[in-house]
Parts: C-alpha cells; structure tokens; sequence
C-alpha cells in the first residue's frame, strides 16, 4: 500500500493533492497542517512513501520540518509544493539537497496531476 503525507494549511490544496494522488496510486494519504503536526506524525506513525511540503505554514514552516528530517537523517522523498517565489523554492531545495535529504521535485501551486506524475517520474 502506497502512503503519502500532504503538510499543508490550505484545505483546498489539501483537497486536491489528495483526489491527485489517488489515481497515481496512494491509497493511504495523510495530512497535517504545518511542520509541527508533521514532526509529531513523523513520530507516532510508519513513515509514508513520500511527503508533499508547503514552505509557508503558520507556526512551522516547510524549511523548520526538513530541519527535522535532517537531524533524523531521514531519507523520505519530498516534492516541495509552494506558491513561494520560484527563487525561494529552489533555495529551499537546494538547502535541502546539501543536507542530505531526497527533494524529488517541486512544483509550484497549483498541483496538477501532470505536475504530480513529472515528480515522481523523475525520482
């Protein structure tokens, strides 16, 4: 069974990232609404197959949830999912990168199935 973590405080965008990731095959799709939430999921859950990631959430951001990830040497595939400002998308994936974790794409808002099946074809 394929498992997905959506972390996200947009409940539209949560909405749709869910109905795109059934037909790619998730059947366990999981969501939170910022880095803290995903940090306690983190702990209290298996781990899913990938974790979709906003940067900007109230309380903690993307950026403040990849710093766990990295201290957890977790090596999870992340598609950064942002509105941000493209130049601050790929900083973050390149911060990411240099630190070790596994950014397989980012995709800026809106998620399109294309955009979602590209991600994953180029992990």
């Amino acid at each position: 069974m394929r498992a997905a973590l959506i972390v996200d405080d947009d409940a539209i965008h949560v909405m749709n990232a869910q109905s795109l990731l059934e037909p790619l095959g998730f059947e366990l799709i999981d969501a939170v609404p910022n880095g803290k939430a995903a940090q306690t999921y983190f702990r209290n859950n298996p781990h899913p197959d990938v974790v979709l990631l906003d940067l900007n959430m109230p309380d903690s951001d993307g950026v403040e949830f990849m710093n766990f990830l990295i201290d957890a040497e977790n090596q999870i595939p992340i598609v950064i999912v942002s509105g941000a400002h493209a130049s601050i998308q790929r900083g973050a994936s390149q911060l990411a990168i240099a630190n070790g974790l596994n950014v397989i794409g980012i995709i800026e808002k809106p998620l399109t199935l294309a955009k979602l099946a590209s991600a994953f074809a180029h992990a």
